[in-house]
């Protein structure tokens, strides 16, 4: 059994209140680290290019449709 860190008794209107203050938080913290986080996500995240998937397709194959 999970426990929701939301309460259930909110109103809509407080629940849009939250929703409001969040989208603004993210925007003040984005303004200030925006360039920093992108620089640490692209430090520390696999990109597509570093997968060990392979190629789905050989690019000589023809297409299934």
């Amino acid at each position: 059994m999970t426990t929701s860190l939301i309460p259930h008794y909110w109103s809509t209107e407080e629940a849009l209140a939250v929703v409001d203050f969040l989208d603004q938080l993210r925007e003040h913290i984005w303004a200030r680290y925006g360039l920093r986080i992108q620089e640490f996500q692209a430090e520390h995240y696999v990109t597509l290019e570093h997968t060990d998937q392979g190629d789905l397709f050989d690019p000589g194959d023809p297409m299934p449709f």
